[in-house]
């Protein structure tokens, strides 16, 4: 049972994934948040996990995103250099938060990277402030504590501010918390935690496209990130229906802890931020504006157009066919296919775009 509490423990005190609380959003003050804010470009906010500050969150991946981003760097309720509340944790009074805060500094509308809790809110952010959203990238987040790992509840219930005795975030909060009082954080989360809540259906009314990032080894299920990924407009068999506005990115022999602990797995994950932030827009039937060009519209004999990246740009060139001549196959732009050396390639660019991997 030590063991088990222990583990708990060791989970939450990085990144948790908190429910709801029975508070309402509306009932709760506004709150004055930390703020750093680091480079230049298009507003990004970044969200941390459950009992982070921006520098424990965020230390191997804060570089990276600021080379091209004009980054605001939040803490939340409670977390870091931000005073608590009376009213107990909630996505939505934290979302209602950060819309206050871009009140504040002028931001019409924003991108948002959040971990963890931080990844919730984010969320929260786009259904309940939708205008104020551009972009999400949702690190280890959930929309269901159904979506958890099993035996997760059952760890968190033996969750005691006892069990992080010694560890350096304690020793973090005291030194920068307004009014320390660590045990109440412990319980507000404990609390929290433990209340069911299921939103995934909700997901469906975010318009704006999300990259969702997680570890195969993540307290959050695959089957349940499938889930969020289908309800946030992803599909299968991008080769036929063309790229989805969302996107999936699952991380082999990784865990919710060591997605951001990591530093090779930190700095992964802001590349592959940084990438999906600088993708163009797609339309509502995934595809980029370059190949919108439609079937029926199409010159006869120009062939169809192609959702596959690896044949789209092909299609796009209207290079000329004509019949080979005495069945040497067929010939394209007068060379003879056949040969290797008048096989068609994509040129350089036109394959599949994986995150990260550009």
């Amino acid at each position: 049972m030590k063991t088990l509490a222990i583990a708990g423990a060791a989970l939450l005190a990085l990144f948790s994934t908190i429910a709801p609380s029975a508070v309402s959003a509306g009932d709760a003050a506004p709150l004055e948040l930390h703020h750093q804010i680091h480079g230049e470009g298009a507003p990004l906010v970044l969200l941390h996990g459950a009992f982070m500050t921006i520098e424990t969150n965020w230390a191997t991946s804060l570089g990276e995103l600021a080379r091209s981003n004009k980054v605001i760097a939040v803490e939340l309720q409670g977390h870091g250099r931000t005073a608590d509340r009376d009213e107990g944790l909630s996505y939505e009074t934290m979302a209602d938060d950060v819309a206050g805060l871009l009140d504040k500094l002028g931001v019409a509308k924003a991108n948002v990277v959040g971990y963890s809790m931080g990844g919730n809110v984010a969320l929260q952010l786009a259904l309940r402030h939708p205008d104020r959203v551009e972009r999400i990238v949702a690190v280890s987040a959930s929309a269901s504590d159904k979506g958890l790992a099993a035996g997760h509840k059952e760890m968190v219930q033996h969750l005691t501010a006892d069990m992080f005795t010694g560890a350096p975030m304690v020793a973090e909060y005291q030194k920068l918390a307004p009014k320390p009082d660590f045990p109440a954080l412990v319980e507000k989360v404990k609390q929290l935690e433990l209340t069911p809540f299921d939103w995934t259906a909700d997901l469906a009314r975010i318009a704006q496209p999300v990259l969702l990032v997680a570890g195969d080894a993540d307290v959050v299920t695959l089957g349940h990130l499938a889930e969020m990924y289908a309800a946030l407009g992803g599909h299968a068999n991008g080769d036929v229906n063309g790229p989805s506005r969302s996107q999936l990115m699952v991380l082999s022999d990784t865990t919710h802890m060591g997605i951001l602990a990591d530093p090779a797995k930190a700095q992964q994950v802001a590349v592959a931020a940084n990438a999906f932030l600088g993708t163009p827009a797609r339309s509502e039937a995934g595809l980029s504006p370059r190949n919108l060009t439609s079937n029926a519209n199409r010159p006869r004999g120009a062939g169809p157009v192609s959702h596959c990246p690896m044949t789209s740009n092909l299609s796009a060139r209207r290079v000329p066919v004509r019949p080979a001549v005495r069945g040497s196959g067929w010939r394209s732009g007068g060379r003879d296919s056949a040969s290797p050396a008048g096989r068609a390639r994509p040129r350089d660019g036109a394959g599949p775009r994986i995150p990260g991997g550009r």
